[in-house]
Formats: structure tokens, sequence, C-alpha cells
């Protein structure tokens, strides 16, 4: 797996957990 496939994952992880996060307390 290359250092960018990873980077790519994290970046994806770390969006989709600000984005719940985000929300969830907005509600």
């Amino acid at each position: 797996m290359s250092e960018a496939l990873i980077w790519l994952s994290l970046c994806q992880l770390a969006l989709i957990t600000v984005g719940t996060d985000f929300s969830t307390s907005r509600a």
C-alpha cells in the first residue's frame, strides 16, 4: 500500500468523523 493511499484514507476518515460530529452537534 502506497503512502499516498494511506494519507488519502486517513483524510477521508477524518472528514467523515468531523462531518458526523458537526451534524450531530447541530441537530
